[in-house]
């Protein structure tokens, strides 16, 4: 089954969040990303974005078990005064390569 319909409507934008995460990430793989530098690309507010990782992170344990999220993250100073950390995220070249050859609908 498609990921996309595992997920259902409900799950649809956190779907498209990820996705568009993940597209981000790989442009430059290896490179952490801020949740600042990532929140103004992806569209989403802090709250959202990590709602639907959240949603990610309940699908994959579900779907494939503990240890195959697809990306990693790090807390790190944050780049904004209001907050003291926030979570940085990255992919492998082996992620970003695998990501590449994913079929879009």
């Amino acid at each position: 089954m498609p990921i996309w319909r595992s997920w259902g409507v409900r799950g649809y934008r956190s779907l498209r969040t990820v996705c568009d995460l993940l597209d981000v990430l790989c442009r430059a793989p290896e490179v952490p990303v801020s949740t600042t530098r990532l929140l103004p690309e992806l569209g989403v507010t802090r709250n959202e974005l990590g709602g639907r990782l959240s949603y990610l992170s309940r699908w994959t344990f579900e779907e494939r078990g503990r240890g195959n999220w697809p990306l990693m993250w790090a807390e790190v100073p944050s780049e904004e005064t209001q907050f003291v950390d926030e979570c940085s995220y990255v992919v492998t070249q082996v992620m970003a390569e695998a990501w590449a050859g994913t079929r879009r609908v």
